[in-house]
């Protein structure tokens, strides 16, 4: 029999912060203090303004799928036993866009599908995924910003979910 490692970040550094809260189940990322933009991985500058000005801010972890893809063959061998497994790329509410893997959804999800963050032990840690939750809240709010993104026309990052909208969200 042959042992194989998992795969397991490093939470050195920068990423120490994230890691840390990741094992409380809590989802951080970072907002400039400058241009007032959440982004997500972890950095030491704001990707939109440079500033290396920032604060931590708790995340909804509530979000849209905007891309995805199933996975029918183990890129390592730590991955085995999730085959198939589909790994998502999710517009969160907060703006950024964050991947992770989809748990517990049967059949293959849609673009625009309502997720929720949920964090899953994976060897000695807790890493975030995702699952499929009911339309609604903030996540129609999402939907909202993803056809505006689309379109080339979407809102400045503090509008995100507390957005009051005259229209009503489809399926309500």
């Amino acid at each position: 029999m042959t042992f194989t490692a998992p795969i397991v970040p490093d939470p050195e550094g920068l990423s120490a912060v994230y890691w840390d809260a990741a094992q409380q189940e809590r989802l951080l990322l970072q907002r400039c203090t400058r241009c007032g933009q959440a982004w997500h991985p972890p950095s030491e500058f704001c990707p939109f303004c440079q500033a290396s000005e920032f604060e931590w801010i708790d995340a909804t972890g509530e979000g849209v799928i905007h891309s995805y893809t199933v996975a029918h063959h183990a890129a390592h061998a730590a991955v085995e036993v999730w085959i198939p497994y589909t790994i998502l790329l999710v517009d969160l509410v907060e703006g950024p866009r964050m991947i992770g893997r989809l748990l517990d959804a049967p059949g293959e999800p849609a673009i625009g599908t309502p997720v929720r963050l949920r964090f899953e032990r994976y060897s000695d840690l807790k890493v975030p995924a995702f699952v499929v939750h009911a339309r609604g809240g903030s996540s129609c709010t999402a939907r909202r910003r993803q056809r505006r993104r689309r379109r080339g026309t979407g809102a400045p990052i503090q509008e995100h979910h507390t957005r009051v909208s005259p229209r009503p969200c489809p399926g309500q």
